[in-house]
């Protein structure tokens, strides 16, 4: 390859990283190679390895990027992240017309569900499918 496609190429990967929760996976990332750094050198190796991953010792970089994730995510804990991402997949679903939601193997279909979501979730399963577990109670 040439320089320039080198190049070309090592762009697009920080571009992929940087759409990939980019700014706040980069930030951690280079904070934990300096912690891995900075701790093996002062602690030795097995305690410096165990120390920058095991979250009691974060840098200051680690706060950085945890305020950065705490702003992207506005605040919100992630089982309501979830479940706002999952009413939006069914807004999605029921904007469908109909003759998209007919199945290969009707057999398969639950009926007890009401939302198109449910044929969508039941294709290509065979009779003896399990059933998907109950929700947790939280």
């Amino acid at each position: 390859m040439s320089r320039i496609q080198t190049w070309l190429l090592r762009i697009c990967a920080v571009g992929l990283i940087l759409l990939l929760q980019g700014p706040v996976i980069l930030t951690q990332e280079i904070a934990w190679a300096g912690m891995l750094v900075t701790y093996t050198r002062d602690r030795g190796l097995a305690r410096g390895v165990a120390e920058t991953f095991d979250g009691e010792h974060p840098c200051a970089m680690c706060h950085k990027a945890a305020k950065m994730k705490n702003d992207e995510t506005g605040g919100k804990p992630a089982e309501q992240r979830r479940d706002e991402a999952m009413r939006l997949r069914l807004k999605w679903a029921e904007m469908l017309p109909p003759k998209w939601q007919r199945l290969r193997n009707p057999v398969a279909v639950d009926v007890s569900m009401e939302k198109p979501v449910g044929l969508f979730a039941a294709a290509g399963r065979g009779r003896e499918a399990p059933l998907p577990p109950p929700p947790r109670r939280v």
